[in-house]
């Protein structure tokens, strides 16, 4: 039956919402995400440009306050077009809540309001102010009325069980498992309506098998649906939830990843991934709060040998709300690598990466259609709309000037309709090419069609309306954005918009005007190059290269190897830097790390041409004596050491822009004393006395940047290791017991227990090791302060670095070692780890320790750059030639 369209009654409910009396406490703020969260969870749609517009001048005139969200709220859910799904109780119930507290009805909550329905103790407008007349919406409000940020992501709490209705399977994953391997090509399974099926593994469709909804409810009655959720709150599985085979089917079923925590995303955990094959289909599907990159990924020919044909992705509400497009955390709607598929009628709302991506293929043209969209920006911004991607060469050089790679001949972008809140604003609306994200790492499309796309009624923000940039004889034309142009979030130049024609990464016909100017590298903070967040570490060597003292001999090397980070010791430097002409005279055991820093040695060292230098710190008490406790006076001394260091670093330097990061060595062995052992669980004296050194040593860091004027940053990083441990929920560990009550900058991760998951081949598994620990780390580190932040830079929001990876390689076939290396390296860095240090430059650790002559290549471990023989290892050939050297950002 087709509904009364809400466009209508969107004007109806201003109207009448306008004579509501207008609270004492109300704000101008207007609730941009939760003007779309009603429509989506009441409504089962995205507002249209009209309801958009009608809603936003509907707040704006009434302010944002517990009474308006209600009179907004209450509206909608009782509106002729919520009655005309001719929803049973149960399936109020359910919309009500997600549309008024935010979250999914708990058991109790479902089963008491549907049985006051049921029994008709109370109506449904009754039941509809008790959502909102509660303490728990009370609590909402001051997060949905914020002035800095519209983004409340989604509530916590796990999808229960619902009465079902109709015929269809109900019971667990492995049931419906082997139902479906059982089901030849061409026929269905059917869900009954508002099953809750819970995935620990992916569910896999077969080929030319359908999955649908008992009864095909549509996205507006998406209460009724069948439903597959993740099974925990924290992703269980790093894989997609559901995965279609070649010609497989998803109908009119709502797949859920159940994220509440952006800090939880794990980067493959898609909702939906289609394997390449003729005629795979999702269709009038919901799909929401993904726990990863993106909801619908969509595999191509180039992915996996199959071509891709006659792919239909149509009809379907897709949200983003618990995705974080400042923090990283970032989620596509839909991602399509599938080089011939229709992307029609669906509806993308706050995906914080991009709404709609059309994947460039190897050797094959992108074809794909994608028409009549809506894609909405409410609460998270993106970096664009609809992006037809061409890719990049994450290990070297992407196409030159004037030549493509990729073609998308056939690709065709039209009639969709693009609208956000001014809160929530865009990089870029429509991307031609994404050299914007890749500079010159960026492959180059030819061949695409963007014409006859806008914003109907409603406005977009945005920094560049449409830009092409990486696309080469592209045709664009008869687009309507006309975006009010903004700054922030990326440092793209702005335009309604712009093609760099003149350098050669665009042509074809682009309507006019249009500015004509580079877009390279500017999606996000691109400031930072590779070379300032990717480096090596520099200590404790059992060889060396000349007579120079090996401190700046080493360092030297590394400057001229093209990266300018670089991690060495500030402490007991005769032992680290043993070789060579250094002169460690003037700076015996008991020396404070400022008469370490003063010395000629290391102020050689910091006169170099490295931007940033992470420094293994420790004062004049020594590494570990706050195992036993931290008493005042040693607090007083380790802040005022701290302080002076800080000083003269701020001071000797100012005007170079340097950055210093004082750190600790591996922390969760350090707490554990001599032992080293991870089952040697910390005392409750050393958890407290670490966490007081630490913030001892971070007051005197603080103390200097109060007192000392400096472009130079100073900065605290608190170095943890067994990160893994803490995933699996054991005790004992630094992330959950210490640093969480310190005050420290950044939390630097020595990242052994994580980088070996790639050793067999399995690159996915070390991606995913590397990403989940990351993520924990950033879920738990302090906050880091308006200094910090700005230390960091607008594109690494998380406080997080990778102080230490690397991998033996003499101790495994060079196939292992190039695994591990590469996969570190790439995912530390796309991650947005602010720094990445490989250990080491030369090898610290003999096969034979009892050695006493200069070792040769095989006396090492192979932990190196270079060799003892003075050649590069397989380390140093890829960072050198395919990251420091070839790699712009």
């Amino acid at each position: 039956m087709r509904v009364r369209s809400r466009k209508a009654a969107g004007v109806a409910v201003a109207a009448a919402l306008a004579a509501a009396a207008l609270p004492s406490a109300a704000t101008a703020v207007v609730p941009t995400q939760f003007i779309a969260k009603t429509y989506t969870e009441a409504l089962g749609r995205g507002p249209s440009a009209t309801d958009w517009s009608n809603s936003v001048d509907y707040f704006t005139r009434n302010g944002c306050s517990s009474s308006t969200l209600k009179s907004y709220g209450k509206s909608t859910l009782l509106s002729a077009e919520f009655a005309s799904f001719g929803y049973d109780n149960v399936a109020r119930v359910i919309a009500g809540y997600r549309a008024a507290l935010n979250r999914d009805a708990d058991t109790s909550g479902l089963t008491n309001l549907v049985w006051e329905l049921d029994s008709r103790t109370t109506t449904w407008s009754g039941a509809v102010d008790k959502l909102f007349d509660n303490a728990e919406f009370e609590a909402l409000v001051t997060r949905i009325c914020s002035t800095t940020s519209p983004d409340y992501d989604f509530g916590v709490g796990a999808a229960v069980d619902a009465p079902t209705s109709g015929t269809g399977f109900t019971g667990t994953q492995a049931a419906l498992q082997t139902a479906l391997d059982a089901a030849g090509s061409g026929t269905t399974v059917t869900l009954a309506g508002r099953a809750v099926i819970r995935l620990s593994s992916p569910l896999r469709v077969p080929a030319g098998v359908t999955l649908q909804t008992v009864g095909t409810p549509g996205p507006s009655r998406y209460a009724q649906m069948a439903r597959l959720v993740r099974a925990d709150l924290f992703p269980t599985f790093a894989q997609p939830a559901v995965v279609l085979s070649p010609g497989a089917k998803l109908r009119s079923v709502w797949v859920d990843g159940q994220m509440s925590d952006p800090l939880r995303r794990k980067e493959s955990a898609y909702n939906v991934r289609t394997l390449s094959g003729t005629g795979t289909e999702v269709s009038n599907a919901r799909l929401s709060n993904p726990a990863g990159a993106t909801n619908l990924a969509a595999a191509g020919g180039a992915d996996t040998g199959t071509a891709c044909v006659g792919n239909v992705f149509t009809g379907n509400l897709i949200d983003a709300y618990s995705s974080d497009h400042v923090g990283l955390s970032w989620s596509n709607g839909i991602a399509v690598g599938c080089e011939d598929a229709t992307v029609s009628g669906n509806t993308v709302v706050d995906a914080s990466d991009t709404g709609i991506a059309l994947r460039g293929q190897l050797g094959i043209a992108q074809r794909s259609q994608v028409q009549g969209n809506t894609i909405i920006n409410a609460g998270e911004s993106a970096h664009a709309a609809i992006a037809l991607d061409p890719g990049r060469n994450v290990g070297g050089a992407g196409d030159a000037a004037g030549s493509s790679s990729r073609s998308f001949t056939g690709a065709l972008v039209r009639g969709n309709t693009l609208f956000n809140s001014a809160r929530a604003p865009l990089s870029i609306g429509i991307a031609a090419g994404t050299r914007a994200w890749y500079g010159t790492r960026a492959l180059n499309g030819s061949g695409a069609t963007v014409d006859g796309n806008g914003t109907g009624s409603a406005g977009l923000w945005a920094q560049n309306g449409i830009v092409v940039s990486g696309m080469l004889s592209a045709t664009v034309s008869a687009n309507t954005l006309a975006p009010s142009l903004v700054t922030g979030p990326s440092s793209c130049v702005s335009a309604a918009i712009g093609a760099d024609v003149s350098g050669r990464q665009a042509s074809g016909t682009i309507q006019t005007p249009y500015a004509d100017r580079p877009y390279a590298d500017c999606i996000g903070d691109r400031k930072r190059t590779i070379v300032e967040r990717s480096g090596s570490a520099h200590l404790f060597a059992v060889y060396d290269f000349g007579t120079e003292c090996s401190l700046n001999e080493g360092a030297r090397r590394l400057q001229a190897m093209g990266t300018r980070t670089i991690k060495v010791a500030l402490y007991d430097a005769a032992r680290y830097y043993k070789f060579g002409a250094c002169d460690w005279s003037s700076v015996p055991a008991t020396a404070t790390p400022n008469q370490i820093a003063q010395t000629a040695e290391y102020r050689a060292l910091f006169s170099m041409d490295f931007s940033s230098y992470a420094m293994m710190t420790y004062s004049s008490l020594g590494l570990d004596y706050w195992l036993t406790g931290v008493s005042d006076a040693q607090c007083a001394l380790e802040t005022r050491e701290m302080q002076d260091l800080a000083t003269t670093l701020l001071q000797s330097y100012r005007g170079s822009g340097k950055e210093f990061v004082i750190q600790n060595w591996e922390g969760d062995w350090a707490i554990r004393g001599p032992s080293r052992n991870p089952d040697d669980l910390p005392t409750a004296t050393a958890v407290a006395g670490m966490t007081r050194w630490i913030n001892c040593r971070q007051a005197g860091i603080e103390a200097a940047r109060t007192s000392v004027a400096s472009d130079v940053k100073v900065l605290q990083g608190c170095e943890v290791n067994l990160v893994q441990r803490a995933l699996a929920r054991l005790p004992g560990t630094l992330i959950n017991d210490v640093i969480p009550r310190t005050d420290c900058d950044l939390v630097s991760y020595s990242a052994w227990d994580s980088v070996g998951a790639a050793a067999a081949g399995d690159t996915a598994a070390g991606k995913v090791a590397l990403t989940s620990a990351l993520d924990l780390i950033a879920s738990r580190a302090p906050p880091p302060d308006a200094y910090t932040r700005a230390a960091l830079g607008k594109a690494f929001p998380r406080n997080v670095y990778v102080g230490e990876y690397g991998w033996p390689e003499n101790a495994t076939s060079s196939a292992q070692a190039d695994y591990v290396i590469r996969t570190a390296t790439e995912t530390a860095l796309d991650w947005g780890a602010r720094w990445a240090f490989y250990w080491q430059l030369y090898d610290n650790e003999l096969v034979n320790p009892r050695l006493t002559t200069r070792p040769r290549n095989g006396d090492v471990n192979g932990y190196w750059l270079i060799k003892p023989d003075g050649t590069r290892s397989l380390a140093g050939d890829y960072l050198v030639d395919d990251v420091w050297r070839r790699v712009s950002g």
